[in-house]
């Protein structure tokens, strides 16, 4: 566990700095399986060059207590954006999400991987705003233990600030 949290860390960091910046993402939404009913913990999110990755820092440390493990990440890249005023674009970002979450023997691990398309509007003057709907679909084995379709969404809200 320590190691994939410095992995992540090391990885943050060598990211090139252009455009980049941290930031917290909050969302409401979820899926079939049961996994993120109602609103979910932000994640710490870091942006560079295009390249959004989100990590659930908050639900992992906030299971801790209950002996459970909830780890995920994030990754979507912006495959396009239009201007739809002078400070707001419109981006498409596909991308994809891995949830695992388990007791901390790891005796029973429950996963679900997605594919995602984030579509919304962003607006960057001084730090950066957006908001998204994310629909999703994959597989999981959360609500059965079975590996079966895994699908719905969330809205999202994004805060950052530019290097």
């Amino acid at each position: 566990m320590k190691k994939l949290l410095a992995l992540l860390v090391l990885a943050l960091a060598a990211a090139a700095p252009a455009h980049a910046g941290f930031g917290m993402t909050a969302a409401m939404g979820a899926t079939n399986d049961g996994a993120a009913l109602g609103v979910m913990a932000p994640s710490l999110d870091y942006r560079a060059k295009g390249i959004l990755v989100q990590v659930h820092l908050l639900d992992l440390i906030g299971e801790l207590p209950n002996k459970t493990l909830d780890i995920g990440i994030d990754v979507s890249g912006i495959a396009m954006k239009r201007k739809v005023a002078p400070e707001v674009e419109g981006v498409l970002m596909p991308g994809g999400s891995v949830t695992i979450h388990s007791d901390t023997g790891f005796s029973a691990v429950g996963w679900q991987a997605l594919a995602q398309l984030r579509m919304g509007a962003e607006m960057k003057q001084g730090m950066g705003f957006g908001m998204y709907i994310v629909p999703v679909i994959g597989a999981s084995n959360l609500l059965t233990g079975n590996v079966g379709l895994a699908y719905g969404g969330t809205l999202q809200v994004s805060a950052w600030f530019k290097k």
